[in-house]
């Protein structure tokens, strides 16, 4: 196993080594053996209690990450025609952007940007489908003021504008009823 834990020099476990020295270096006793079973024994507990202590550690910190990002996900689907910005979210999730997105990074493979873009991608993309709303109308039910900035953001996340994704899918759309 290749495990490894931080130990402090003023921890206990350095208290036993000159003890479990005496005891080796002193003629042969009775219970000299018993001794040493005991103070090996002592260490061993002790390593496995940092090991043990260690792994909770990380345990609740990535509970805690797992938590950061479900809480992150379920804001971005109520609250994606309003908030675009990472920085946004992370003020809701009382937590600053940098570590909002090393975690969901981290998590997901993807930073925050690229689960706020893809939230908003699914919903036009929804719209222009099933409806017969115009770009711009879209544009302004997704929160957007300026409908060529939706526009190039769509085509930036798409790689077709928002009509050519239409009228692509408008055909597939009347095929299939």
């Amino acid at each position: 196993m290749q495990q490894y834990v931080s130990i402090q020099q003023k921890d206990a476990i350095f208290d036993i080594i000159p003890i479990l020295t005496n005891v080796l270096t002193r003629e042969r006793s009775p219970l000299q053996k018993n001794l040493v079973n005991a103070l090996v024994e002592s260490t061993i507990v002790m390593i496995a209690s940092h090991v043990m202590h260690s792994r909770y550690a990380v345990n609740v910190a990535s509970i805690q990450k797992h938590h950061i990002v479900t809480q992150f996900r379920k804001l971005v689907n109520k609250k994606y025609k309003e908030l675009k910005q990472v920085k946004e979210y992370a003020s809701l999730l009382s937590i600053t952007p940098l570590y909002l997105n090393e975690v969901v990074k981290k998590i997901t493979g993807f930073p925050s940007s690229y689960w706020i873009h893809q939230e908003i991608m699914l919903e036009a993309k929804r719209l222009l489908y099933y409806t017969n709303l115009d770009v711009k109308e879209i544009a302004y039910e997704l929160g957007y003021e300026d409908p060529a900035y939706f526009s190039r953001f769509f085509k930036n996340n798409a790689g077709l504008s928002a009509a050519a994704f239409r009228s692509k899918n408008h055909v597939l759309s009347n095929n299939s009823h």
